[in-house]
């Protein structure tokens, strides 16, 4: 039986893009969420986002950074279109080598909302036509959605599996509510990148929530 589909935001986004093995889903997240909102598309620079959250953390860059980290530099550093830095699949082994081209332009810089993560939360964001980024936890039933695009298992929840995906959409089935979300695992992933999540499957994973505001 396939979902009746109450909200779809996936015209407003480009291709699917990929993260490869780098530990950057929430610099694609709110790089492609970034993207939608500023409208109409343009790929914004994942890279920079990152580069610059990395920056503020001081962590080591294949060790992934924080939803403030990436906040606080999406408003102060901002980020421009991808074309200025593209992503690279995997760092230089020198990472003073790791530096972003000078004097990006344009260069865009927004503020961001932390919602309580929860799936009425997310519902009412999706229905507001407002793409926001969900932080959750992830099982082994989401690295392969079913093959009519869903996932709705009831595998226990693992915290160590942390993953940031974009709300694109929200739909019905049977009496069951799906979000439709957007990975950054490619488009080979569900159906061209995105995969409906049902309101089991959510409700005991999602962490966060993350609303673009206006722009800096």
């Amino acid at each position: 039986m396939t979902i009746t589909v109450t909200k779809d935001l996936r015209g407003r986004f480009g291709p699917a893009r990929d993260q490869l093995t780098r530990p950057t889903c929430i610099a694609f997240a709110v790089s492609d969420a970034h993207a939608v909102v500023n409208g109409p598309w343009e790929a914004l620079s994942c890279e920079y986002l990152y580069y610059y959250a990395v920056q503020r953390s001081g962590n080591n860059p294949n060790a992934g950074v924080s939803i403030r980290n990436i906040g606080d530099a999406l408003l102060a550093d901002g980020q421009p279109n991808d074309s200025h830095w593209p992503y690279l699949p995997k760092l230089p082994a020198d990472l003073k080598l790791w530096v972003p081209p000078p004097n990006p332009s344009p260069l865009y810089k927004r503020k961001h909302k932390l919602t309580p993560g929860t799936f009425d939360n997310a519902m009412a964001l999706i229905q507001a036509d407002i793409p926001a980024v969900m932080v959750m936890t992830i099982s082994d039933a989401f690295l392969s959605p079913l093959s009519d695009h869903t996932i709705v298992s009831s595998e226990p929840v693992d915290l160590t599996r942390i993953h940031a995906v974009v709300i694109a959409g929200a739909g019905t089935r049977t009496g069951t509510d799906f979000l439709l979300v957007r990975s950054s695992w490619g488009d080979d992933w569900g159906q061209d990148g995105y995969a409906w999540l049902s309101e089991e499957y959510v409700k005991p994973r999602i962490r966060s929530l993350i609303q673009l505001m206006e722009a800096a």
